[in-house]
């Protein structure tokens, strides 16, 4: 169902040899180094390693720099979430930034209730007016789980302190699915000393309910679709999935996913992307679980995802580099094994082969997805059987 946006080159064993371009992309990867997407109504925002934000008046083709945040040299902020003409950043010590104006403008002190860990995640919830929008931002205060919320759409802060003890927990994930708060992140189990996932519900982010912390692995990001499915995701390729607005949670795509998994959005009724180690991309829908693009050793993770009028916006420490020779394969025959060559592979980008005996349907060559290193690639194929094409993708 997904396509990527790619230069492939084809090369026939009689050296005949074309460009083709993707013709109806949805995973677009974001050549700039950015830790997390969002958008407004107008603007996509990107945060990246160093705290600066960048926004795109494009759909995200193209981005700028809007705004540095002033900070202390060890500040990291670590999400961003926009909701009309407010624009959301929290991270170190529990910093946020607000913008009200789409960006143009921006307070970096709407909390002074700091704590001695991290927020990692911000949701969410349209009130009846932008006045009255409901946020939560979800983190770590050294060894226990922290929640924040605001009722007045971020201006004003307030630490969730009664109730359900969060000890030994660190939240990294947040939404609202349509009718319920869901909080995610990983439990310090002190007696074995192994790290669980852990996940709690809130009808109104005030009084919170254990779904389970005992889930086989820490989960570091879930999405919701607004309608009751939910989809967490995190270490060892674990995905667990909901379709009662999180009353309840079951794993799935067990056993077809090995690396982590960092990011997640819904592109669809029950239908989800998910991002991971070695710039893997995956699709879920209902129980399946499909691979749109195999992991690369050596390559940056998915930090973000973000849909966008119909694409899905990837980021992470990707590379910004221009090129500086046109990207073509070359054919080397040999007797037995030849050679195929990209000259030119780009540090964070992963490059695959595929193969073709009709130029119409293409089959990815098994274990041959590599990282790029600013400089040639080359891959050994064995010239023996039918008459094959060859082509090279960079994504």
């Amino acid at each position: 169902m997904y396509s990527f946006r790619y230069t492939a080159c084809i090369l026939a064993f009689v050296l005949s040899s074309m460009v083709v371009w993707g013709q109806s992309s949805t995973l677009l990867p974001i050549n700039d180094n950015f830790r997390a997407l969002t958008h407004s109504d107008t603007r996509v925002f990107g945060l990246d390693f160093v705290g600066t934000i960048w926004s795109s008046d494009d759909g995200g083709a193209s981005f700028s720099e809007r705004y540095a945040i002033v900070g202390e040299y060890d500040d990291t902020y670590y999400t961003m979430v926009a909701i009309g003409d407010t624009v959301l950043i929290a991270g170190t010590d529990a910093l946020m930034a607000r913008s009200g104006d789409n960006g143009d403008s921006w307070d970096a002190s709407v909390n002074t209730d700091y704590v001695g860990g991290d927020i990692k995640a911000i949701a969410v919830r349209a009130g009846l007016s932008p006045a009255v929008n409901q946020w939560l931002a979800v983190g770590d205060d050294l060894s226990q789980g922290v929640i924040f919320s605001s009722q007045n759409d971020g201006l004003d802060w307030a630490r969730y302190e009664s109730g359900t003890s969060f000890s030994n927990l660190d939240f990294s994930g947040v939404v609202w699915t349509g009718s319920a708060w869901l909080a995610c992140g990983l439990k310090s189990q002190i007696e074995s000393g192994d790290y669980t996932g852990a996940i709690y519900r809130s009808l109104d982010g005030s009084s919170w309910t254990l779904i389970s912390d005992s889930f086989l692995a820490p989960l570091r990001a879930m999405a919701s679709d607004g309608g009751g499915n939910v989809l967490a995701v995190g270490e060892g390729g674990i995905m667990l999935r909901s379709t009662d607005h999180g009353l309840s949670f079951e794993r799935i795509g067990e056993f077809s996913v090995s690396e982590d998994l960092s990011a997640v959005v819904a592109a669809g009724a029950n239908e989800f992307i998910i991002g991971g180690d070695g710039k893997s991309v995956f699709e879920a829908d209902a129980d399946v679980v499909s691979v749109l693009h195999s992991s690369a050793g050596g390559a940056p993770g998915v930090e973000a995802l973000l849909l966008v009028e119909g694409d899905v916006l990837l980021a992470g420490e990707f590379s910004s580099a221009p090129r500086t020779v046109p990207f073509g394969l070359k054919f080397e025959a040999a007797e037995d094994v030849s050679r195929l060559t990209i000259s030119e592979a780009l540090s964070g980008k992963v490059y695959s082969l595929e193969t073709s005996t009709n130029l119409q349907s293409w089959d990815p060559v098994p274990n041959q997805s590599r990282a790029g290193s600013d400089g040639p690639m080359n891959w050994f194929i064995s010239t023996e059987g039918a008459r094959r094409f060859w082509r090279a993708t960079e994504f």
